[in-house]
This record gives C-alpha cells, sequence and structure tokens, in this order.
C-alpha cells in the first residue's frame, strides 16, 4: 500500500509550480536584456500571481474544490508561464499577431484585470461554499455493478464514427456531422475515466491495460487529425473524472516523472500535427508521411525552429491581453445582438441560416486584421476559430472593470448548482458534476458565448443519452431519484 510519503497532492504540486515559474521569470528577467513586452512591474505582478494562487490552494486544501484546481492548473500553464516564454523568445508574442504586439503597458493592464477576476471568482465560490454549509447532504447509493462492458463498447463506437468514417456513406448525408456531433468525443472520454476512477478497484489488471491501450490510441488518433492537444485533451478529461470521484489528485513519484517525460513527447505531437497541416494532408497521416518527415529532419527543425509557435499556443495570456488592449475594435462581434444572431443560425437553427452570421470566434481574425465581419461562405472558404478567452471576452461584452461582478456569480451560481446536483445514484452524481467541471473549463478558455452555448447543448444531448449505460441497472433513474423508492413513497403518503 502506497503511503502519503510516496504520493504528491496535486494541490502541492500547483504551490510549488507557482513558486518555480515566479523564480524563473525574476531569473530570466535579470539575464535576458529589455524585451520592451515585459518590465519589472510585470514581474511583481507574476510575484501577486503566485500568492493568490497559493493563496487559493491554502484554502482548497481544508475545502475541496476541484473548480480551484482547474482555475489555478490553467492560470499556472498558460498565463504566469507565459511570462516566462515572453522572456526566452520575445518574438512568440507576436508571432502570428504582426497587427498587434502588446507593449509592457498593455500586457500589464491585462495581467490587473485577470489578477481581479480570479479574486472575484474565489469569491464566489468562497460564498457559495458557506451559503451550503449547513445544507443537509444526500447520501448516494453505491454503484456495485461496474457497467465496464457498455463503456468500452461506447468509446469503440466513439472513435469508429470520429476517426474511421464508418458512419460517412452518401445515404446519410448530413445526418453523419449531427451523430458526429451527438457522439462527443470529450463528453464520451470523461464518461470513461469517471466510471474507471469511480469503480477502479473493482476492475481487472486485464481491463485497466485495454483501456490504457485505447487511451493512447486516442491520443495518436488526434495526433494525427491535426490536432495539437492530444496529450492536454486527455490528460484533462482524466484529471477532471478524478477531481469529481476522489475530490483530490494524489500523484506519486512515477506518474511525475511520467508526465516530465510526456512534454518532449508533446511536443513531437505538436511537430507532426504541424507537418500536417504544412503539408496540406487532409487524411490521417500514414507511415509514408512520417518517414517523410524523419528523412527531411523537420521533427528538429520545427522543435527548434517552431518552439516560438509552440509559446504561442500555450500562452492564453495573449488571446486576453489583445482583446483587452482593443475592446472597441472586438465589441463589434462580441455583444449581445451578434451572440443572439449566432446562437440562432449555428445551435438553434441546424442545416439552415437565418442571419448568415458565423461564430465569433470564426470572425476574430478579421477584426483583428481591420477586415469586416465576414459571412459563413468567407469563413469556409479558409475556415480558422481563434481563442478568446474568458477574461478578455467579458472585458469586452461587459465594458472593462463591471465584468468583475459577472465574474463573481458565474463563480458562486457553478459552485451552488455543483452541490446541488445529486442523485440517488453515486456514478450518475459523479458523471454530472464531471459534465459541469467540463464546462466550466470550456468557459475559461472561451471560443466566445455563441460556441459555448452551443457546446452546453452537444453535453447535455450527449449526456442525457448516454450516462444512463454507465450505472447499474437496479430501478429505473427518473430524474435522479430511484422508481421503485418513488413507488414505496408513494404508497406510504396514501396510508
Amino acid at each position: 500500500m502506497k503511503t502519503s510519503k510516496t504520493l504528491f497532492d496535486l494541490n502541492f504540486l500547483l504551490r510549488i509550480a507557482n513558486v518555480l515559474i515566479c523564480g524563473l521569470c525574476i531569473y530570466l528577467f535579470n539575464i535576458i536584456d529589455d524585451c520592451g513586452i515585459i518590465n519589472v512591474f510585470t514581474i511583481v505582478l507574476v510575484c501577486f500571481f503566485a500568492i493568490e494562487n497559493i493563496g487559493m490552494l491554502a484554502y482548497e486544501k481544508r475545502k475541496r474544490n476541484p473548480f480551484i484546481i482547474i482555475l489555478v492548473l490553467v492560470i499556472t500553464v498558460f498565463y504566469m508561464a507565459r511570462v516566462a516564454t515572453i522572456l526566452h523568445i520575445p518574438a512568440s508574442a507576436s508571432l502570428y499577431k504582426s497587427l498587434f504586439s502588446p507593449s509592457a503597458t498593455e500586457l500589464n493592464y491585462a495581467l490587473i484585470f485577470i489578477l481581479l477576476a480570479n479574486a472575484a471568482m474565489f469569491a464566489g465560490f468562497y460564498c457559495a461554499e458557506k451559503f451550503n454549509e449547513h445544507r443537509k447532504k444526500i447520501v448516494c447509493k453505491e454503484d456495485n455493478f461496474p457497467q465496464i462492458k457498455n463503456a468500452i463498447i461506447i468509446i469503440a463506437l466513439v472513435l469508429s464514427v470520429s476517426f474511421f468514417n464508418v458512419l460517412n456513406f452518401e445515404l446519410l448525408g448530413r445526418l453523419t456531422g449531427y451523430i458526429q456531433t451527438l457522439l462527443n468525443r470529450f463528453t464520451i472520454l470523461l464518461f470513461t475515466f469517471t466510471i474507471l476512477a469511480y469503480h477502479y478497484n473493482k476492475i481487472s489488471l486485464r481491463t485497466r491495460v485495454l483501456f490504457m491501450f485505447i487511451v493512447t490510441l486516442i491520443v495518436i488518433l488526434i495526433t494525427l487529425s491535426g490536432s495539437r492537444s492530444g496529450v492536454l485533451y486527455v490528460g484533462m478529461a482524466l484529471l477532471m473524472g478524478i477531481l469529481v470521484v476522489k475530490q483530490k489528485v494524489m500523484v506519486s513519484k512515477k506518474s511525475v516523472l511520467v508526465i516530465l517525460i510526456l512534454i518532449p513527447i508533446s511536443i513531437i505531437f505538436f511537430a507532426t500535427a504541424t507537418f500536417k497541416q504544412q503539408q496540406g494532408i487532409k487524411d490521417t497521416i500514414t507511415i509514408e508521411h512520417l518517414s517523410i518527415l524523419e528523412e527531411s529532419h523537420a521533427v528538429y527543425e520545427i522543435i527548434e525552429g517552431y518552439l516560438p509557435f509552440i509559446y504561442y499556443r500555450l500562452g492564453f495570456l495573449d488571446f486576453s491581453t489583445e482583446l483587452i488592449a482593443n475592446r472597441q475594435k472586438f465589441a463589434q462581434i462580441i455583444n449581445g445582438k451578434y451572440y443572439a444572431e449566432s446562437i440562432v443560425d449555428n445551435v438553434l437553427t441546424p442545416g439552415f441560416d437565418v442571419f448568415d452570421t458565423p461564430k465569433a470566434s470564426n470572425a476574430l481574425s478579421y477584426i483583428s486584421r481591420g477586415e469586416p465581419v465576414p459571412d459563413k461562405d468567407q469563413i469556409m472558404s479558409y475556415y480558422q476559430s481563434d481563442q478568446m478567452g474568458i477574461y478578455g471576452e467579458y472585458y469586452v461584452f461587459f465594458n472593462g472593470y463591471p465584468a468583475l461582478v459577472v465574474f463573481f456569480f458565474m463563480a458562486f451560481i457553478i459552485q451552488r448548482i455543483f452541490v446541488n446536483l445529486q442523485t440517488a445514484n453515486g456514478l450518475l452524481t459523479c458523471i454530472y458534476r464531471a459534465v459541469l467541471l467540463n464546462l466550466f473549463y470550456i468557459w475559461l478558455n472561451s471560443f466566445g458565448l455563441d460556441w459555448f452555448v452551443f457546446d452546453v447543448v452537444v453535453a447535455v444531448i450527449t449526456t442525457f443519452i448516454f450516462a444512463r449505460f454507465y450505472v447499474s441497472k437496479r430501478g429505473k433513474v427518473v430524474f435522479g431519484l430511484n422508481w421503485k423508492k418513488m413507488q414505496i413513497m408513494s404508497g406510504l403518503q396514501r396510508r
């Protein structure tokens, strides 16, 4: 049996990461020439971020809260660390945004707003927790019969539809795309990790190895399909599944070593996906393609020459800074009217358009270049979706600092829903909460309110269709209550 001395709480590892990143930023600032983007005040703000994050983690240690873990993880990896990568390679800050190269003043202003937004969200989580402190908790019934066979069948079905085009028949037409959308890959993966975490001790070693093989295959297939985030994609699903079941994530020394090994592997996957895009390969990459990549030494060139691009892709801070610095320019697509039209066209009326309005994320690059808002035909001729990040989006949408109030209430509401999201089945409760936690993560990394509404609809439909297959069939589950128990209670009331 492993002792606490051989395991590290993710909470502790995040605190260590904050201290290390803070120290790295100070070190790089002192040895590297002035890049014009980061000044001493930026370094001071990074230190404040570390203090804020460690403070939130200290609270989370006493009152386990998965939202705080996700929030601090995102801020640490994609915002704080971005300051260090800019110091390392300043050119990465304006790599593909030649029209916008942030100044130190603009970057610092964005950091201040993000710092205050995180404080507002923490206050929302804290108040919601206090509000629920004296609430009587529902005792969930154990789910004693793992539906592992169902989990394997469903994940295999998703892989077949997503990567092997088993439904790509002419007779199905547009219906094929709808099926792929409703078989939401990440949500199904989230269900899989949740049931594995919940029933881990009841699952045989052979079954665990099978799932490990499936997960590895998913990472490879996602990468070969052109996505650069296969490892992150799977890692976040695993993290969320464990958090909702165990309330904390304990990481062994071996796991830390594996994570460190995965970092260079992720860079190689990133290089492979970049190669696919550069070569214009539409289908899945084959062994022949990889052979060409190896012979041309493109992997090494990408790892060295494209490191600024890797930094840029991991730097969510850049997206928020550009929106915050150019609020009036981006307000033409980040507003209530545009979002309403986009939601009608892209969510509520599948198959036809009313306003011919693309998602805001697809139009973002046009606005950044100073071009007019495109129509859907322009988007389809050159498709690109750009991440906004919730900080920049809300700063634009709510005209600056009033957004802090919205951050507070959003965190308060999400926490309240999470605590009250309970059913009579323990596993089903965890599945619902995992979906909500994932929606929070999507919200943080926002691609726009219209896209988030689409994600919510897809997640709800996927959960409604598939969640039932992961729980024990001990009586029907209707709105989280056992049907037989309802009948008994009804009979007692009549007496």
